[in-house]
């Protein structure tokens, strides 16, 4: 290994702070010389950027994986930035800290290429800047050498993508082609044009772009109206529209791809002067499908307005990045070096302003294919492969379970994707904005219809009528009970109702719901509209158990004695107003066990309206001492209800 007293020597210049680094590492050192070696290296993060920007690739890496990790601080001054480099010989790597956050980057090791080490190729690339004086060179890199041959390659159903060309063809829909899309013609021009398929093109499904974007406050420009739609089948001068909807043009021209579906443009809009949303409630049920069927989804991830654009400069490129030989070992005769900054997509994206957006959730779920532009990265997701990237174009083939099970719910078997998986996928869409609260259930309407169409099931605002129990168990999340607010737009049932986060008790080892002698959902249902009580009724047997806990108050433990014996009961109310006091007699509509068969069993709180009942609340049953089984009482208290 090189000596201790000197730097390894490289072609590349570094600062005198990256210069006294010592990083002594040697991949056959016996076990008893590993360990960790601290370095105090720049005072503040400015002092690291100056570095960067006078040329010193290293810190110019460090400041860019700091980026990457989600480590920027806002303070520029912060400080001081301590490197702690662990001396494994299993895996090697640095663990840099400024201020009080912290990461970690891997090294990595490479043969001497091409004589010198400045010929390290590593396992990473790095980013394009797209800063405006090179932008038109680096989008045309981008196309050709990645997004072009990532669709091209998906598209084919070869090899990894078998899966994809399957999903495409079970999402297949006969009427897939969008009422209206955006011609944006052959070549890069400046003038689009609206078009309606069903007149323009009759027998023709062609293919086109789809956009998931933030609207913000810059997207007026954007809408189509009953005012303007008639000279908009005639000409779009891409001028006058936001910059995102400009670049998503300007991509799909570039890829030659002729279509482009927008829901500001593409979807009549109504505004201050005209109040119109008739085609808003007729074309809101028929998104899912657009977004299904789309031939690829532009996701304008790091915008949190229209006016941002897809293309803006990526800071953590401000200054060019590459793979920074670190040391060499003779024995071996490698090298180590530091790569080129990869962000996590699983870590990353959900930091994006487009994934806090509840809208976004269905549209890059029902999407087959999706190029995420994210404000450090281009990023590719399909069902065959994962986290392909600039920084690593293969990416690699997708796992089939695992943390982000709720993005690969159509490849899960029914139960669990209708129950567990869809339960995760609800929570995670409660913590996400909607500029209209109204809009919770049909901005997800898309993808519970198409997997209630997958499983042979049905569906309404939010629950499978194969999975009641899964998806009605659920709890407002807020810890605050004062916090907590009922949305009475909804059905109390629905979780959509909750006003704040929700939780669910899943998932369930024994269900206690029998189908009803009724249909379970209302024969007519339309998730704009539940205006009366037969628009939201949901029918079910399960066992309806009546409690009398008397002139008690609700707290943490409390207890209630039946025929069986005494039962912990856990009363969480779905807001304060709706908590009695005191509890008195207390309805309780057992649905379901989530781990044995008596511990604990779970079910609604409920309260009578007319010959119909509300939801108010969840309440967990637990089994006291030698009490029995509730079990087998069920059978005797089981009763059809109707929930509004």
């Amino acid at each position: 290994m090189t000596n201790e007293e000197e730097p390894v020597h490289t072609v590349e210049w570094r600062c005198h702070k990256c210069r006294e680094i010592r990083w002594e590492w040697k991949k056959s050192a016996p076990n008893e010389q590993k360990g960790t070696i601290t370095f105090k290296h720049h005072e503040t993060f400015a002092a690291l950027e100056e570095s960067a920007a006078t040329g010193c690739s290293l810190c110019a890496s460090f400041r860019a994986s700091t980026i990457c990790h989600g480590a920027y601080p806002k303070d520029r001054k912060s400080g001081p930035i301590v490197l702690e480099v662990l001396k494994s010989t299993l895996s090697p790597h640095i663990t840099f800290k400024i201020g009080k956050s912290e990461y970690y980057e891997s090294f990595e090791f490479a043969k001497l290429q091409d004589g010198v080490p400045g010929g390290i190729k590593g396992s990473r690339l790095p980013a394009k800047r797209l800063a405006s004086d090179n932008l038109d060179q680096d989008l045309d890199d981008l196309v050709q050498t990645l997004v072009k041959p990532w669709i091209n390659h998906c598209a084919s159903g070869k090899g990894l993508h078998q899966d994809c060309d399957r999903r495409k063809r079970e999402q297949g829909d006969s009427h897939s082609v969008p009422t209206r899309l955006i011609d944006v013609g052959h070549d890069q021009s400046s003038t689009v044009r609206l078009v309606v398929p069903a007149e323009d093109f009759p027998t023709e499904k062609p293919n086109y772009f789809a956009l998931s974007y933030c609207w913000g406050l810059g997207n007026d420009p954007a809408k189509t109206t009953r005012d303007n739609i008639k000279d908009r089948r005639q000409a779009i001068g891409t001028a006058q529209l936001p910059k995102t909807i400009q670049d998503a043009i300007k991509l799909s021209q570039l890829v030659g791809i002729r279509y482009l579906w927008v829901d500001a443009l593409c979807i009549i809009q109504s505004h201050e002067k005209d109040k119109y949303f008739e085609d808003w409630k007729a074309e809101a049920p028929k998104m899912g499908s657009y977004y299904s069927n789309a031939h690829c989804l532009i996701a304008a991830s790091g915008a949190s307005d229209s006016s941002e654009g897809l293309f803006a400069e990526r800071v953590a490129q401000r200054y060019p990045t590459k793979t920074c030989v670190i040391s060499f070992d003779p024995e071996s005769s490698e090298y180590m070096y530091f790569p080129c900054p990869l962000p996590n997509i699983l870590d990353w994206l959900p930091r994006e302003p487009l994934m806090t957006r509840g809208w976004c959730l269905q549209e890059t779920t029902l999407s087959v294919r999706t190029l995420h532009w994210s404000s450090v990265g281009l990023f590719w997701e399909c069902p065959g492969v994962s986290s392909a990237s600039e920084f690593q174009p293969e990416g690699w083939k997708v796992w089939k379970t695992g943390p982000e099970d709720m993005y690969r719910i159509f490849d899960i078997k029914a139960d669990k994707a209708l129950g567990q998986v869809w339960s995760q996928l609800a929570g995670n869409y409660l913590n996400r904005g909607f500029t209209f609260k109204t809009d919770r259930l049909i901005a997800i309407q898309g993808l519970g219809r198409r997997l209630a169409a997958m499983h042979k099931t049905e569906y309404f605002a939010g629950v499978f009528g194969s999975n009641l129990a899964d998806g009605l168990l659920w709890a407002a999340h807020d810890a605050q009970v004062e916090k907590r607010e009922k949305l009475e737009y909804f059905p109390t049932w629905s979780w959509a109702s909750s006003s704040s986060r929700a939780y669910f008790t899943g998932p369930l080892a024994y269900k206690y719901i029998k189908p009803p002698r009724s249909d379970i959902f209302p024969a007519a249902r339309n998730e704009m509209d539940f205006g009366d009580d037969s628009k939201r009724t949901l029918h079910l047997q399960a066992p309806l158990m009546t409690i009398d806990l008397g002139n008690e108050s609700n707290r943490d433990d409390l207890k209630v004695t039946l025929e069986q014996g005494q039962y912990g009961i856990d009363l969480r109310f779905d807001t304060l107003n709706l908590t009695p006091s005191p509890l008195g007699e207390i309805l309780i509509l057992i649905l379901g066990c989530p781990e044995s068969r008596d511990l604990p069993y779970k079910g609604l709180i409920l309260r009578p309206k007319g010959n119909m009942y509300e939801r108010i609340g969840l309440c967990t049953l637990t089994v006291w001492g030698n009490a029995d089984p509730l079990d087998e009482s069920f059978s005797s208290w089981r009763k059809e209800v109707a929930l509004i």
